[in-house]
């Protein structure tokens, strides 16, 4: 009946609608290129990608590795700085000692007290080496240098140069760099 008629056309496509779908002019052989093509695409793609993860994971490591090294470097300056600005503040006190220590009365030499001040004068020498702390270089009849030293009396003269004539606060080299420059007297020679 026509019942079964409208059945066996739903379920089943009629050769005119199968000749529509199909393309008279593909082969087998187009069929299976065409779908190494759509493959080697797909591959040619995720490699593309893995290509672009493998530079972005480099990249990554490579700021990672920068980011850590100046990370260090800001640690070590910062470290520095500490060490710099409380050495500063011992200079004062390592002036007065080396003043006390210049002026020891002979009386004093074989007191207990006076060779406790010494001991600590020497330990806290020996510390300051330890931190890349030196005295600065100078001496009498240098000649001045106003990148190294702070001239706080001229004596005058009628020289050419000015020479150092007296040191009067020793200046200190810290890691290489001047923190105090030595305070002396020039004259003119």
């Amino acid at each position: 009946m026509s019942v079964g008629k409208k059945n066996n056309q739903s379920n089943q496509p009629d050769e005119t609608q199968l000749q529509d779908q199909v393309n008279p002019t593909t082969t087998a052989d187009d069929v299976a290129n065409s779908t190494d093509q759509d493959l080697i695409q797909i591959i040619n793609d995720q490699q593309a990608k893995i290509t672009e993860l493998t530079n972005l994971v480099q990249r990554t490591r490579a700021d990672f590795e920068n980011y850590r090294k100046h990370t260090e470097a800001d640690l070590e300056r910062s470290r520095q700085r500490g060490e710099e600005s409380v050495i500063k503040k011992l200079l004062p006190i390592i002036d007065v000692l080396d003043a006390a220590m210049s002026n020891v009365p002979d009386d004093l030499s074989d007191n207990a007290w006076a060779k406790g001040i010494i001991g600590a004068h020497k330990n806290l020498a020996k510390m300051l080496i330890d931190l890349k702390l030196e005295r600065q270089s100078v001496a009498v009849g240098d000649v001045f240098d106003y990148n190294q030293y702070e001239a706080i009396l001229n004596d005058g003269g009628d020289g050419d140069q000015e020479v150092v004539t007296e040191i009067l606060r020793p200046g200190y080299l810290y890691d290489g760099r001047i923190i105090r420059p030595a305070m002396v007297k020039v004259a003119k020679k």
